[in-house]
């Protein structure tokens, strides 16, 4: 069961997300190469905003994020030498962004991905390699002791694809594309993580989200 606390702490990761205007999902630069109405994106735009909307423009409780510094610290590709540390190596890097307790990594709440959909059409690989890298930071079995702290793993991880409406045309945003682009035999998530891996589609004006659990479930069905 969900505490209603971490209901509060993911609450504010959607919250934060519908702030995120379509601005910064079509942002358009080198105008002399745009043709019609078509949009180059840049998806580090679309994560910095995200980034400014959690940490200045969301609340838990009453209180803005950025005021609650003692207790939740949002960080964007945040650098885990910890890994150095752990009983067992990662190839994943850092995640695009977290919510932590800061020093106090008992409190590992939210670790997130951002890919547009046609990052992830043009690198098959690359939807599955960030639902990977989810599920590493989730595991509970490479507790280390690092300068000090107690490093846990984190309570949820977040997949969010961005693109256009919804339907109706091949360049649209639609559930299917995740399961589409899922490569179960590439998946290397511990099945008990699948309840706690949230794919995320936002194209500007309107959030979906699934359960990896589900979105595997309905791969298998086809």
């Amino acid at each position: 069961m969900v505490s209603s606390d971490m209901q509060t702490i993911v609450l504010s990761l959607f919250n934060s997300l519908m702030n995120v205007k379509e601005d910064f999902i079509y942002w358009t630069i080198n105008n002399e190469k745009i043709k019609d109405d078509n949009h180059i994106y840049v998806e580090r735009a679309f994560a910095y905003e995200l980034y400014f909307q959690w940490k200045m423009n969301t609340t838990i409780g009453d209180t803005p994020i950025y005021k609650m510094e003692d207790k939740y610290i949002i960080n964007a590709e945040i650098k885990k030498e910890f890994m150095e540390k752990v009983s067992e190596k990662s190839n994943y890097g850092y995640p695009d962004m977290v919510l932590h307790g800061g020093n106090d990594t008992n409190h590992n709440y939210i670790v997130c991905e951002i890919k547009r959909k046609e990052t992830v059409e043009n690198n098959k690989d690359s939807l599955t390699k960030d639902i990977n890298k989810l599920g590493f930071f989730l595991r509970d079995d490479l507790h280390t002791i690092y300068k000090g702290v107690d490093w846990n793993e984190y309570k949820y991880g977040f997949f969010i694809m961005t693109g256009k409406d919804w339907g109706g045309g091949e360049a649209d945003l639609k559930p299917s594309d995740f399961s589409n682009n899922l490569k179960l035999d590439k998946l290397d998530v511990k099945e008990d993580y699948y309840s706690r891996i949230i794919c995320v589609l936002y194209n500007g004006k309107s959030l979906r989200y699934n359960l990896l659990k589900n979105v595997i479930e309905e791969k298998n069905k086809k």
